[in-house]
């Protein structure tokens, strides 16, 4: 195999040719039921023209055969993802190694690195349900590498576990379900680890993960390494245990090298079958070791909150920097966890990185009844289903999204939300912003449907390179053009500025973007996050007013007393801002009320002296 980094121009303009949408500008495909655009969701720079680009997984898609599914990339442009030159792949389609087989799932999961070191992104393509000869759902991963021109068929790789040679392909193993890229040996090209959540060893469904490390020719097997639950340190290899479920990368002790986090849905914990954890894995200069590996779950001591049956802890993760600490933390989903009386409510446990790894220190639970939250606790919400994290915001702190996809959205059940909350120097705190978002908003676009699980897969990057994070939302089951469950990504730019603007994509569809009629006049009612927040003496509060009528600004304190009138007067439509000065008020929380005719919206802010 000739390496990837000597990708010629003519191969790849063949295979673009081959993949790209038509002459008429619309995402490739049309809507089909259950095809699930959307399921999983990818960002990476594979052209490498400073846009971020989406890697889109639709695994119910017929191409060339029932539900062998595939993948849809669409590029970043200066005006954000842009139609032209997206591309749909799929196995056996413009030279795409493996075959089109009934159930294979190609894209269930989708992971981005550069395995070859050559600066332009490339794509592992998870394909959990794929036949290896007679060994039904063995499982295998795709690789597409990144070039001048995108994604290109040029020295695509086909991985199954014989191939290897760390184990066997066997029936049922579902190898690719999860898939995760980092540089583990710190040798400047990103590993892939991919997780077989149903590989049996000596037992049933305990779980593992491989990891195939990058070189100058990309992904090879030399060296490859193959993780139980038992090898990596972090307990015993379990029925059902699931290790491997997810996978997310970061580097919690701030060293040379990216650490993985490993999802174990089905680890009993403090005696609660189903409970869920998370095992830590760091990253040394040959790869992932098992030497001071953690195993974390919520019957950890000094974890918040409490192991219980079917609670699934690690369903989801993602890592971040939530205390610009220079230390990446973890978060960790546990969608079924039960908040009160109320099944399946869910929660995410959020536990920081300091010099020594990850540390209970400080570590923080949500749910939908943390205070600043502002969703109602409701049965199935499966707040946590998915996670993502990023820098939304003008400050140096990343934020966490949250997907809870279960949530009812006037009416219409597990139409589902996403929630933003800010980090913040102590940690994420929802004081300082905990926005929510649906299709039910005016500023984003489609509607909030039953059943659409708008937030089931989250990713974030900047599609349009200005400098702020945008937010793409996997809405697998939405309803598009009469086909259930055909599936959608709305992509939600600059959340923090007061939402700017959003998309809609869809196989067949063209360019949708939903921004303000009158360029300039926003769209609805809002009281944006304050700036600074926390804050010495003072901060700016920004608001928005889409029709002109009587505003009023009141600021109140801990006990209740209204303590300023900052606002108490006629406005016209727009942006406004007005700064609250609290010289003289001692430090604490305050919360900021803004009422306009029948609307109302408050946030707490802080200030520290």
């Amino acid at each position: 195999m000739l390496p990837p980094s000597l990708k010629t121009t003519l191969f790849g303009l063949a295979a673009l040719l081959l993949s790209t949408a038509p002459a008429v500008a619309q995402i490739v495909g049309s809507p089909q039921m259950d095809d699930h655009f959307g399921n999983a969701v990818a960002t990476g720079d594979f052209n490498n023209d400073g846009y971020a680009d989406l890697a889109v997984g639709v695994h119910g898609d017929d191409v060339g055969a029932n539900e062998a599914g595939a993948v849809n990339v669409i590029y970043g442009t200066a005006d954000g993802l842009d139609v032209p030159d997206n591309q749909r792949w799929a196995q056996g389609v413009a030279g795409v190694a493996g075959a089109a087989e009934d159930f294979d799932w190609f894209g269930y999961s989708v992971a981005v690195g550069d395995f070859n070191g050559d600066n332009f992104d490339d794509l592992a393509i998870g394909v959990p349900y794929e036949d290896v000869g007679a060994i039904g759902n063995a499982g295998a991963v795709n690789a597409l590498y990144g070039s001048t021109s995108g994604l290109q068929t040029a020295f695509n790789q086909l991985w199954v576990q014989g191939d290897i040679g760390t184990t066997t392909d066997e029936v049922g193993d579902s190898w690719g379900w999860a898939v995760a890229a980092g540089d583990f040996d710190n040798d400047g090209y990103d590993d892939l680890a991919v997780g077989a959540a149903y590989e049996d060893i000596g037992g049933t469904n305990e779980g593992g993960v491989t990891i195939v490390y990058g070189t100058s020719n990309g992904l090879e097997a030399t060296g490859a390494q193959f993780w139980s639950q038992s090898g990596a340190g972090t307990g015993s290899n379990d029925d059902f245990d699931s290790f491997g479920f997810s996978l997310a990368v970061g580097n919690f002790d701030n060293d040379s090298y990216d650490d993985l986090a490993i999802g174990i849905i089905g680890e009993d914990a403090g005696g609660q079958n189903n409970a869920g954890g998370v095992a830590v894995m760091y990253g040394t200069n040959t790869g992932l070791s098992a030497v001071g590996s953690q195993l974390w779950s919520q019957a950890t001591a000094g974890i918040d909150g409490a192991a219980e049956i079917g609670d699934q802890l690690g369903y989801s993760l993602t890592t971040g920097d939530f205390d610009n600490d220079n230390f990446d933390d973890l978060a960790a989903g546990a969608p079924y966890e039960d908040v009160g009386a109320i099944s399946n409510a869910g929660a995410v446990n959020v536990i920081y990185g300091t010099a020594a790894g990850l540390s209970s220190t400080d570590n923080q639970l949500f749910s939908e009844a943390t205070a600043g939250i502002s969703l109602l606790t409701e049965a199935d919400d499966h707040f946590g289903y998915s996670l993502a994290a990023g820098r939304l915001g003008q400050d140096s702190d990343d934020e966490l999204v949250i997907g809870v996809a279960g949530e009812g959205v006037g009416g219409a059940a597990s139409a589902g939300a996403i929630l933003v909350i800010a980090g913040a120097p102590g940690g994420l705190d929802p004081s300082k912003a905990a926005l929510i978002f649906t299709q039910d908003d005016a500023e984003v676009e489609g509607d909030a449907e039953t059943n659409d699980r708008f937030g089931h897969a989250l990713a974030v990057s900047d599609f349009d390179d200005n400098g702020i994070v945008d937010v793409a939302v996997g809405v697998p089951n939405e309803l598009v053009d009469g086909q259930a469950e055909a599936g959608a990504v709305n992509i939600l730019y600059s959340v923090f500025g007061g939402l700017d603007s959003s998309q809609l994509f869809f196989q067949g569809a063209t360019l949708v973007a939903n921004e303000p009629e009158a360029p300039g006049l926003p769209t609805t009612f809002a009281l944006l996050p304050a700036y600074p927040n926390p804050f010495n003496p003072s901060t700016t509060l920004r608001y928005d007013v889409p029709e002109a009528g009587p505003v009023r600004i009141t600021v109140f304190d801990a006990l209740g007393r209204q303590i300023a009138l900052l606002v108490n007067e006629e406005h016209v439509a727009g942006s406004h801002e007005i700064a609250f000065d609290a010289q003289g008020l001692p430090s604490g929380t305050y919360m900021v009320r803004m009422e306009a005719g029948d609307a109302m919206q408050a946030q707490r802010v802080t200030m520290l002296k």
